[in-house]
């Protein structure tokens, strides 16, 4: 099952990637690709810890999983900006600000590439 999680997020890096070099647009697509990447490697980690993940796309309830540390606590206080481009910006007319700006995009993609390092480290 990690291997998946890991295949997975790697297709998500390599959108995030094209996106990147497309100027980070569409900015939408690109910050739901920054969220589905962090998600998945999350659950890749805590299948790595000997923890099953549960079927849920909450970046913080997820990282509430990871072993408690200074590291977690730096992985909270980023995935709060990702939380909401798992289904925010899927469903656009139920929002009202539902389009992502190129820095939102820029910062959603910044984020997912800090987080998979804080991982890295755990």
């Amino acid at each position: 099952m990690r291997r998946l999680s890991e295949k997975k997020a790697a297709d998500d890096w390599e959108s995030m990637e094209l996106y990147r070099m497309n100027g980070y647009a569409p900015y939408g697509p690109m910050c739901f690709h920054s969220q589905q990447y962090v998600e998945k490697s999350i659950k890749a980690k805590l299948l790595d810890l000997g923890i099953i993940p549960p079927k849920i796309h909450s970046l913080l309830a997820l990282s509430k999983l990871l072993p408690s540390s200074d590291i977690r606590e730096r992985i909270l206080d980023k995935v709060i900006v990702l939380e909401p481009y798992a289904v925010d910006v899927r469903y656009p007319d139920m929002l009202v600000n539902a389009t992502p700006s190129e820095e939102e995009a820029v910062e959603a993609y910044d984020i997912a590439k800090g987080i998979s390092e804080l991982l890295a480290d755990i």
